[in-house]
């Protein structure tokens, strides 16, 4: 599983996600560079905050509930970076990325039904194309 990443994040919902982060057992810990306004330990997964306004969040190797629920809270403050298809099903594609040589070429592809698509780890569900069956 992938960690998460969200950008332009306002100051408000900063404090509020702290507060969430604190009131549920996180623990403060020291800033690692000087790009950073705070860093905290939740259950087994580390969110950092950027002067940039970014927030970043390690993965959670145990797939602990409580590190889905304040990702559900982040994303419910500054929006997620995906939408949620309107489709029936959904198909992901990856290629390889050497489009300079040879052309695009798909190596990989999923069909899933939408109802999974929330459980898809972030990187995936960014290249996912929405096709209607």
């Amino acid at each position: 599983m992938a960690g998460r990443t969200w950008r332009n994040i306002d100051i408000t919902f900063h404090k509020e996600i702290m507060s969430y982060i604190i009131q549920n057992g996180g623990k403060n810990e020291e800033i690692k560079n000087e790009q950073e306004i705070n860093r905290f330990k939740f259950s087994d997964s580390t969110l950092t905050f950027y002067k940039k306004g970014t927030i970043y969040c390690t993965p959670s190797n145990s797939n602990d509930p409580e590190v889905y629920e304040l990702w559900d809270l982040i994303d419910s403050l500054a929006g997620s970076e995906f939408n949620l298809s309107k489709k029936e099903f959904v198909i992901g594609l990856d290629e390889t990325g050497k489009g300079e040589i040879v052309g695009h070429t798909i190596l990989t592809g999923a069909f899933f039904p939408r109802e999974i698509y929330q459980e898809i780890d972030s990187k995936e569900r960014g290249q996912v194309l929405n096709y209607k069956f």
